[in-house]
């Protein structure tokens, strides 16, 4: 369980990226680090939580180096997120002394409302799975989805000049708007949302529903052959990651 919490402190600081795809800023940096500090804040300090630590300081010094030098922030983004998750699941499975700090932890139950919820470990752990699972479809999603638009060619480019209502070209034969790729990523985490619940959930019927109103919306749109094909890549890839991935929860869990 530590180290789905320590992937669910990564994902939340990563929170920054759904709706920016350009290089991590410095002023967002602090945010970034901050989650993460106090994710590790909530584990006893000994030995291997001082490695832990430093391993995870080294490993972030080379992702914001890379965020900062490289032009390919995205596949960055992705090796960085396996690269930390590697680290956690390592040192967390490989030691027996990484562990939530009681003092804190008995705080927490007093302070919360609900702190007879933290007495179950079972739902604590189950909570702790499911909130994995959220958090990826809400940005890493996004990204991988990104990243396959890059790959396919179908990702607009931003006008040369200030008239950001001007159809970006990108190849020379595809016509896709700037707002409609800004859009679709609000619809696209929706979506996503929707359907990973409706798994989790084991209803079904709602993703038909979903396609449904997706398709009505944009159904005059769909006449344009270029972004009818991104629309088709970016649902069906939305659609697909978040099967995998609430069934995968699901999986562990059970």
């Amino acid at each position: 369980m530590i180290s789905i919490f320590l992937i669910n402190t990564l994902l939340l600081s990563r929170i920054i990226y759904t709706f920016d795809d350009n290089k991590l800023q410095n002023k967002q940096i602090p945010y970034y680090l901050c989650v993460q500090v106090i994710g590790f804040a909530l584990l006893s300090i000994n030995k291997a939580w001082i490695f832990l630590v430093l391993s995870a300081v080294v490993a972030n010094a080379l992702i914001i180096l890379w965020e900062k030098k490289s032009k390919h922030i995205r596949v960055g983004r992705i090796s960085a997120l396996i690269l930390l998750s590697l680290v956690y699941i390592i040192f967390t499975t490989k030691s027996d002394t990484v562990a939530f700090n009681p003092i804190i932890i008995s705080y927490i139950k007093k302070t919360v409302v609900y702190n007879s919820f933290f007495d179950n470990v079972n739902e604590v752990a189950r909570l702790n799975t499911y909130m994995l699972g959220l958090l990826f479809i809400l940005n890493e999603s996004n990204i991988i989805i990104r990243q396959l638009f890059d790959w396919l060619k179908i990702t607009p480019k931003e006008p040369e000049d200030d008239q950001q209502h001007v159809d970006a070209v990108f190849p020379s034969d595809k016509y896709i708007k700037i707002d409609e790729y800004k859009s679709g990523r609000v619809i696209g985490i929706m979506e996503r949302v929707f359907v990973y619940f409706a798994v989790a959930l084991n209803e079904y019927s709602i993703i038909g529903f979903i396609l449904a109103a997706k398709a009505f919306a944009r159904f005059k749109e769909l006449d344009n052959k270029a972004y009818a094909e991104y629309v088709l890549i970016g649902t069906l890839s939305s659609i697909l990651l978040s099967f995998i991935v609430a069934n995968l929860i699901i999986l562990f869990i059970n």
